[in-house]
């Protein structure tokens, strides 16, 4: 069984969201999802099934999730807004 991980993202503005999965030691990209619009307090899903961007399997170690947003405000100036996310992965599960 392959483990996967969902993260669930709710902008609280309309924006444009990327994120990517990186390697937490050497910052190396993993994966890098989609661009995204999305309306004010709407619900995504990310989810990651632990397979680098050529479909192979990732080892365990610490991972981060990079999300970054931009949005406009009233007057008209892009502000982006970066989260991160440190997380474990293990490819067996606890006993």
């Amino acid at each position: 069984m392959t483990k996967a991980y969902t993260f669930v993202v709710s902008p609280s503005r309309n924006m444009q969201l990327q994120y990517w999965i990186l390697s937490y030691d050497t910052e190396k990209v993993i994966l890098a999802g989609p661009k995204l619009t999305k309306d004010e307090n709407e619900k995504h899903s990310i989810l990651w099934n632990c397979l680098d961007s050529k479909g192979k399997q990732v080892p365990e170690g610490k991972y981060v999730l990079k999300l970054e947003g931009i949005y406009r405000e009233r007057l008209g100036q892009s502000r982006s807004v970066t989260v991160s996310y440190v997380f474990n992965h293990k490819t067996n599960p606890i006993k």
